[in-house]
């Protein structure tokens, strides 16, 4: 088992929930299978107005993965309006965007991940996000 693998284990303990923010179906179902298959309960939404509804009706997420290049609400504008609603939100921008760094630190994310990446690299950057 990889480092990362057994740290994300150990970031199930206890039912950590993931919320997706992804614009792109099938990127979004593959995450959301190879994350439930390492335990995690996983929340989607298609892009970040979708996301702050899912919020607001299921309650707070352990962690959001979010993607910056969206329809209707992208992700600088999912950021700023969970911000202007108090929401204390844990999230790990997954972005191939140039500002993405920038929005991590204007925003005190928890992390990036670059687009394009593997299944360890999202694995590894969920666990240190939520340790």
């Amino acid at each position: 088992m990889t480092d990362a693998m057994m740290l994300s284990r150990a970031a199930v303990t206890g039912g950590c929930t993931i919320l997706i923010v992804e614009d792109e179906l099938p990127l979004r179902r593959l995450m959301t299978m190879m994350l439930e298959e390492e335990g995690f309960q996983v929340r989607t939404a298609a892009d970040g107005a979708a996301g702050l509804a899912s919020i607001e009706e299921q309650g707070r997420p352990d962690l959001v993965l979010l993607d910056l290049m969206m329809p209707v609400l992208d992700g600088r504008g999912f950021l700023r309006e969970a911000r202007a609603r108090g929401q204390d939100l844990r999230v790990v921008v997954v972005s191939a965007s140039p500002e993405a760094e920038d929005l991590v630190r204007e925003f005190g994310c928890a992390g990036h991940l670059q687009k394009p990446y593997d299944f360890e690299g999202l694995l590894r950057a969920i666990a240190l996000a939520v340790a």
